[in-house]
């Protein structure tokens, strides 16, 4: 049975507030937001606790190459540097058969 009797004396943001949907929007928004700041917290305690790995560098030559995390597997590495984006006709992959089909003379046509 709904009850249709005026809230009197309260604003339109109080009157928000008092309905159910709202009410349990902003309670469980908040309650998420204490856990969340929980297990933050105790992430930091963990990683205060961990030793940090740190690499050497040398302060006479601190842009000199290190010893990467893994070993390399590349053997070869093409590098393609655009202001902007490539174009779609430098990445288009012609594929082994293109030879074939636009094999033949070209013609001139008609404008």
């Amino acid at each position: 049975m709904t009850h249709n009797r005026p809230q009197v004396g309260l604003s339109e943001v109080g009157r928000s507030l008092l309905e159910r949907r709202t009410f349990l929007s902003h309670t469980l928004g908040g309650l998420s937001s204490i856990a969340a700041a929980y297990l933050l917290g105790q992430e930091q305690l963990r990683a205060a606790q961990d030793q940090r790995w740190t690499p050497q560098i040398d302060p006479a030559a601190p842009h000199q190459p290190r010893a990467g995390h893994f070993e390399a597997r590349a053997k070869r590495v093409l590098v393609l540097f655009c202001s902007g984006a490539c174009s779609h006709l430098d990445t288009f992959d012609y594929g082994p058969s293109f030879g074939d089909a636009m094999a033949g003379q070209c013609r001139a046509r008609p404008t």
